[in-house]
């Protein structure tokens, strides 16, 4: 929970994110602030590959979060565009990271 990016939330507010880091394998960032509404929606699990775009590094809440078990804030878009195009579309941070 929280995390070094948290000290820009409001106070007790740290405790209802958590903060994900990794290896960047893409996108423009190693790590990111999420809601643990958004992580729970997306089905995330620690250790899990990720794809997610947002507004900035702590403001990821309104953007998409694509796990292995699912994925938050996908549903917008065409229903025949693919996930990279829909988070290109809202993102100006993006954080992408794949296990090998």
């Amino acid at each position: 929970m929280g995390g070094t990016l948290c000290t820009v939330k409001a106070p007790g507010i740290c405790t209802t994110y958590s903060q994900i880091s990794g290896m960047m394998s893409g996108g423009s960032g190693t790590m990111a602030l999420f809601s643990l509404i958004q992580t729970s929606m997306a089905g995330y699990k620690p250790g899990d590959s990720i794809i997610a775009g947002g507004m900035t590094m702590t403001e990821m809440d309104n953007g998409v979060l694509a796990t292995p078990g699912g994925c938050a804030g996908c549903g917008m878009g065409k229903a025949d565009s693919n996930l990279f195009n829909r988070i290109a579309n809202v993102a100006v941070y993006i954080i992408a990271g794949f296990k090998r």
